[in-house]
């Protein structure tokens, strides 16, 4: 019995390992720089995108200006995108989120508190990328928590299952078997 605890155990720890593993480097922004961010502005444009190390990405341009990441993904591969985000201002706004050129969110002149935002997406390639593009004139959007993780396929679920029932049977058998012999050997 402890045997079959421990792998389901293990085979939970791998499966939830898996399928948490963030595709997104620097997605909380804590090394207090943009690295591993693609950042584009316009020329002559007041550029406030940076970092601080504490409370993610604060976003602001009078132009439209964009923050981007490509990855590795597999086509056709379900994938969960989630970021946390916030706006103080109302006027002057545009923030849009995009997976492999798709809108998933957009928003203008709305004023927020920051808010958790998650969606689901499937890539079209070998690599992805996840883009914000935005604009806010009197302010910034403030960005945090950015992640993209894989999307376990309901097979891969099916098979653990399978795998711990097949478990389940073989150790009933030997219990059975040995219960048989009344826990002698012989």
């Amino acid at each position: 019995m402890k045997a079959m605890m421990l792998a389901v155990a293990l085979l939970g720890g791998a499966i939830s390992t898996s399928a948490s593993a963030n595709l997104i480097t620097n997605g909380d922004f804590s090394t207090g720089t943009l690295a591993g961010w693609n950042v584009a502005t316009q020329p002559g444009d007041r550029q406030y995108v940076h970092a601080d190390g504490t409370s993610g990405a604060d976003l602001g341009t009078v132009k439209l200006g964009s923050l981007s990441q490509s990855f590795a993904t597999v086509a056709g591969g379900l994938y969960q995108i989630s970021f946390d985000l916030g706006n103080p201002k109302k006027m002057g706004t545009f923030f849009s989120a995009m997976f492999d050129g798709s809108t998933l969110f957009s928003v203008k002149n709305t004023a927020f508190k920051t808010t958790t935002y998650t969606f689901d997406a499937v890539a079209t390639g070998a690599t992805s990328t996840l883009k914000f593009a935005f604009k806010n004139v009197p302010d910034y959007f403030f960005l945090n928590n950015v992640s993209v993780t894989p999307v376990p396929e309901a097979e891969t679920y099916a098979m653990m299952l399978a795998g711990l029932a097949l478990m389940g049977l073989v150790l009933g058998s030997k219990k059975r078997q040995s219960d048989d012999f009344g826990g002698m050997s012989a």
